[in-house]
């Protein structure tokens, strides 16, 4: 798996034999608690709103190595006048540079819709970053009834796409070959017309990586039985990156797992909240706040997968846009915005992405939460948060688990670091049934890597563990009580000389 890119001799002589031109390989250059859904299942029961500031890695510190995972871009041209941006009261307007220079650290899926597009995906692919496709073909067949025309409009675009191809500097690889991820409803009309496209590409002689989006909410996804869904040999899999729903993108997940070769398929993917009210009046729309597309990003990449997938440039149609916007704040008109308000967020929507996806290890932090970040990450139905708070000495948090078995997370210090030798753990607590966790860059859990005993003054050494990235530290409540007041003292990671015992 790859995620820059080379052309490969073979794509070229296809390309020749097209009549596309051969243009020779080019060498490559550097490229360079608030409340939230619940973590793939947990859904949020209430609306608490902790406006703590969030913690930046200190300035000056030993900056290490960035995350191994790469961050793949979906760039649009949908046009900002016939966004829900323009339609504010008064409007929002863009103030950042041309989308497909967004971001210039991730790789691009240009979103493509057949040969209209193709202008626009050459301009990216004569750039220097890696760029693969994202294909709507649900789109293209949308309200064609007849078979053959689907089957030939399918054919005609593979067969155009692999031609521009011979374009491509970096074509964005996955398993050594190019990349084209297709998104549709995946039911028998679809199916069948990119059968069709399939046989033509091998016809041509071409070597792609075929990935699907699918819908997490689809029908196919709950119910094996149907026979509905994209063929089990494409790989990548991703879930719609606007759809949030939590349950369904675990149910969707899991599907995937059980269909996976043995090495992993599943890609997360993810957009900042979305409004669709411009095409579809009255729908529900999220809060357009940043907390939830920090929240989106921080589990997105507890996924471990060694790509995320962000949504999107040029976005302007529904709001997912991460292009930087200014205006000022206003909450009309009431049709579009549910009475949210919406706030010119500057270049604060792709910061969030650098700052989670991208930012380099530095020192262990030293004391936790210091100042907390305090984002509600997980939180079941049942669980009804009174208190939490930073104290003098720690953090206090006072709920109620109408079900005994809820669950609960918040983000403490969001901090990435790598373990050095030495390093530890150490905090005390009022009661086992709350702990701070780890999360590695795999995904992996501290507290399942060495399991919680229950005593109250806690040192977990990370010596097991040296080398490995952490990337957060979290506030965890896993189950066990119909009321919760507890307090965590002197949270931090550091080293014996550092640290020493936790607090009394």
């Amino acid at each position: 798996m790859q995620a820059s890119g080379r052309r490969g001799a073979l794509l070229c002589a296809i390309c020749c034999a097209l009549g596309a031109g051969c243009a020779g390989p080019a060498e490559r250059g550097a490229v360079p608690v608030r409340p939230g859904a619940g973590l793939d299942g947990g859904l949020p029961d209430g609306a608490l709103d902790l406006a703590v500031p969030d913690a930046d890695v200190d300035a000056g510190v030993d900056v290490g190595p960035p995350p191994s995972r790469a961050v793949w871009l979906v760039s649009r041209a949908q046009p900002h006048a016939d966004g829900l941006r323009a339609q504010l009261q008064p409007p929002h307007a863009p103030t950042g540079d041309d989308p497909a220079a967004l971001l210039p650290e991730a790789a691009l899926l240009v979103a493509w819709a057949g040969p209209a597009d193709d202008p626009r995906l050459s301009r990216a692919w004569a750039t220097e970053r890696p760029v693969g496709v994202l294909y709507d073909l649900g789109d293209r067949l949308a309200g064609r009834d007849d078979a053959a025309e689907r089957r030939a409009l399918a054919v005609a675009d593979v067969s155009g796409l692999i031609a521009a191809l011979s374009a491509a500097r970096y074509p964005l690889l996955w398993r050594e070959r190019p990349l084209v991820l297709v998104d549709g409803p995946w039911d028998a009309a679809m199916n069948d017309a990119f059968a069709a496209a399939r046989a033509r590409a091998d016809d041509l002689g071409a070597a792609l990586s075929w990935g699907a989006i699918v819908d997490p909410t689809a029908s196919w996804i709950a119910d094996p039985a149907q026979a509905d869904g994209p063929p089990d040999d494409l790989d990548p899999i991703v879930p719609r990156c606007a759809v949030a729903d939590a349950a369904a993108r675990s149910r969707a997940r899991q599907w995937s797992d059980g269909h996976d070769a043995g090495d992993g398929r599943w890609l997360p993917c993810l957009a900042p909240p979305t409004n669709p009210r411009l095409d579809t009046p009255r729908a529900p729309a999220d809060a357009p706040d940043l907390d939830s597309l920090r929240r989106r990003l921080v589990l997105a990449r507890r996924v471990g997968a060694p790509v995320v997938i962000v949504d999107g440039a040029g976005a302007w149609r529904d709001d997912r846009q991460l292009d930087p916007v200014s205006g000022p704040s206003t909450g009309a008109p009431v049709s579009l915005t549910t009475a949210w308000v919406y706030r010119g967020y500057g270049t604060a929507r792709v910061d969030a992405v650098r700052r989670f996806l991208l930012t380099p290890a530095g020192r262990a932090p030293g004391p936790l939460a210091d100042p907390p970040v305090l984002l509600d990450l997980v939180r079941s139905v049942g669980v009804i948060v009174e208190r939490l708070e930073s104290t003098a000495d720690g953090l206090a948090l006072r709920l109620q688990d109408v079900t005994e078995r809820g669950r609960y997370e918040v983000l403490l210090d969001d901090r990435p670091f790598v373990v050095t030798p030495g390093l530890a753990l150490t905090y005390r607590r009022t009661d086992p049934a709350v702990a701070v966790d780890l999360i590695f860059e795999d995904g992996a859990r501290l507290r399942d890597l060495l399991p919680d005993a229950g005593e109250d003054v806690v040192r977990r050494g990370l010596d097991p563990f040296v080398g490995r990235r952490v990337e957060e530290a979290t506030l965890v409540y896993a189950g066990g009580r119909a009321r919760l007041d507890a307090r965590i003292v002197a949270p931090r990671i550091a080293s014996p000389a550092e640290s020493g015992a936790p607090a009394r």
